[in-house]
């Protein structure tokens, strides 16, 4: 049961919305710290052991179990939006006011970037990486690109 079924009022009770933002931020940083860092694992550093398929089914497991954890854990608390398309939906849906989606959005955001700084904080000690070489789960263009993706 998440806050806005028990009718919580954002703008009563000041700790209940930090309280939410900070469920967003810290989920969303996990979400791309756990994602992102197993698909530059797989893909960058070649823990896949040379198996496409393998790297993406890793990854989209890691992504998967993460967001149902986090679901269990932050959903009765802000209802584990972690996504600010899935917040869009929320507002146009009139589950939520404005002022907490511009909210959620911040708090994803920041917690994104959060989420990518530790990770690339982590990766970066590693002897086996290179900024030139490796990206933190990016998606190749051109010659770069898995499956030849290109302009024209």
């Amino acid at each position: 049961m998440s806050c806005y079924d028990r009718r919580c009022d954002s703008a009563g009770s000041g700790g209940i919305t930090y309280r939410k933002f900070g469920a967003e931020l810290f989920g969303t940083a996990l979400l791309v710290f756990f994602g992102c860092g197993v698909a530059t694992l797989m893909f960058g550093f070649g823990f896949d052991g040379g198996s496409v398929a393998a790297g993406v089914v890793a990854t989209a497991l890691a992504f998967g179990l993460v967001l149902l954890s986090l679901a269990y854990v932050l959903g009765p608390v802000s209802g584990c939006h972690v996504n600010p398309a899935v917040t869009v939906g929320a507002l146009l849906a009139g589950r939520i006011p404005l002022a907490d989606a511009v909210g959620y959005w911040i708090a994803q955001f920041v917690g994104g970037i959060v989420g990518a700084l530790v990770l690339w904080g982590m990766f970066s000690t590693s002897p086996m990486c290179s900024k030139s070489k490796i990206g933190l789960g990016a998606d190749g263009f051109g010659a770069k690109s898995m499956i030849h993706i290109n302009v024209g």
